[in-house]
């Protein structure tokens, strides 16, 4: 078969799978993508937690806001959690109106102290919940789940993703009767990502009655790659 018909039918090949047969520069190449996923169970979990305090000066919201964080922080830590656990996720300070009979009418100085808690067991996620509430969290949310073993999870994805893309450039190589080359070109467009498949993004109120029930679930460490094969 004459070099120019193998090239169109490994392009004509090449189309179903989402996989393009030649680079732009004309190089004699298979160029595949490559798919990589591991599942990792969740054993370490992210919380979410903000203090909100008004006050009628400015000084005394900041102040007030300062004790209540200050007692959110003593309850982790006095619960193993330490302050490198422990992260500021964002910080307001605004005024607050009110209206009555259609005119707005000034009415303190709010400030908003936000957290973001690592736990590293998963399994007393529903506790530390609790305890933020009572330390005097206003709202607790977006409940994340993580995995202590995520890094290398993600090299064992690349390394699938890989494995995935070479088999796919070698049966198309022995198809359409070329030999697979070495690599030309390795690109990994997408870096190994962990996507929570039971995720948790609920806001808990205060004066909570009883323990946060939690079920974490499993993640999906994924990974994509495109490599072309040079055609020898």
């Amino acid at each position: 078969m004459p070099l120019p018909r193998i090239a169109k039918f490994i392009g004509i090949l090449l189309l179903p799978l989402s996989l393009s047969a030649f680079a732009e520069t004309g190089d004699r190449v298979i160029s595949v993508r490559g798919f990589g996923v591991v599942e990792v169970e969740s054993n370490q979990g992210k919380v979410g937690a903000s203090v909100t305090s008004k006050e009628m000066s400015p000084s005394e919201a900041l102040a007030a806001n300062n004790a209540r964080v200050q007692a959110v922080f003593d309850a982790l830590n006095s619960a193993g959690i330490g302050n490198d656990d422990i992260r500021t996720t964002h910080f307001n300070f605004y005024k607050e109106y009110r209206y009555e009979g259609g005119t707005r009418i000034f009415d303190g100085y709010a400030v908003t102290n936000g957290i973001e808690v690592t736990v590293d067991e998963v399994g007393e996620l529903g506790a530390i919940l609790d305890l933020l509430v009572d330390a005097g969290a206003d709202n607790v949310s977006s409940v994340r789940f993580d995995s202590k073993r995520t890094e290398l999870m993600r090299r064992q994805a690349i390394i699938r993703a890989t494995r995935d893309a070479f088999n796919k450039a070698t049966v198309l190589a022995n198809q359409t009767g070329v030999v697979l080359g070495a690599p030309a070109q390795i690109t990994l467009r997408s870096s190994a990502s962990i996507t929570p498949e039971a995720a948790t993004n609920t806001s808990f109120q205060a004066n909570a009655d009883s323990t946060v029930p939690i079920s974490p679930g499993t993640n999906a460490v994924t990974a994509t790659v495109w490599i072309s094969y040079s055609i020898e």
